[in-house]
């Protein structure tokens, strides 16, 4: 028996990639096939080197695993002691304390959007060195992140703009953000797609990368789009593309 334990236990870490392909077999309705019973079978070697604790915190990790597809648990309304939790889940994480970290989120994302709970264990994962398993959350992540932009209320805007939303805009240049605007769009922009400026509506911005930060509106936790931005080449403002409309 290896005295590392949790995260730092190599059999732990080898059963839940196993348990991680395993559930993808579920989600695709294969796990009866014969690699679905080549994979049990292999998850019994590691099996055996871990303790009744380990287990029972890989059972939890198996129903973290059942939250990457079907309908998203319907989160409550967040309570005054929100930021202390968030900070507990953090702390935890940058602790390197990962199963600490996974068991706090589960704990606490009754009150917390979907899309936060997923983005924040694709990091637990990314930092524990398991990108395939972190890549699965990360994807969740984003998935989550575009139904809130299209089914949430409008937060800014006129009331007939019924699919409107806020998104963040930070234009990038040489490594630094100089300049940052927030407006309410329709639709989430793209890598790669042009965006006016509301402020310079003749000036055109290409979009670099789409990130999700967390923002607390009506009550409850919710992703917002954070869209960095950079200046076009020439030969990019030569395509034909359509700038979206705000």
């Amino acid at each position: 028996m290896t005295t590392e334990r949790f995260f730092g236990n190599p059999y732990f870490l080898t059963y839940a990639r196993l348990l991680c392909r395993l559930h993808q077999l579920i989600r695709e309705g294969t796990d009866e096939s014969p690699e679905g019973e080549l994979l049990r079978e292999r998850m019994d070697e590691p099996a055996e080197h871990l303790t009744s604790e380990e287990v029972e915190c890989l059972n939890a990790i198996s129903a973290d695993f059942y939250t990457l597809s079907g309908s998203p648990m319907q989160h409550q309304p967040s309570s005054a002691d929100m930021q202390d939790r968030l900070k507990e889940m953090s702390d935890a994480r940058e602790a390197r304390d990962y199963a600490r970290a996974l068991d706090a989120a589960r704990r606490y994302e009754a009150h917390l959007d979907p899309a936060v709970v997923a983005n924040f264990r694709g990091r637990v994962w990314s930092e524990a060195g398991e990108n395939e398993i972190a890549s699965e959350f990360f994807k969740r992540a984003k998935e989550l992140g575009m139904q809130n932009a299209h089914a949430r209320r409008p937060i800014m805007g006129t009331p007939e703009v019924a699919t409107a939303f806020p998104v963040n805009f930070y234009h990038v240049s040489e490594g630094s953000v100089k300049r940052t605007f927030r407006a309410t769009c329709r639709t989430v922009p793209r890598r790669g797609e042009f965006v006016q400026d509301p402020e310079i509506p003749d000036r055109l911005f290409i979009v670099h990368a789409v990130t999700y930060l967390t923002e607390k509106h009506a009550d409850a936790w919710c992703m917002v789009p954070s869209v960095h931005l950079r200046e076009p080449t020439d030969s990019e403002t030569l395509a034909v593309v359509a700038p979206l409309n705000f």
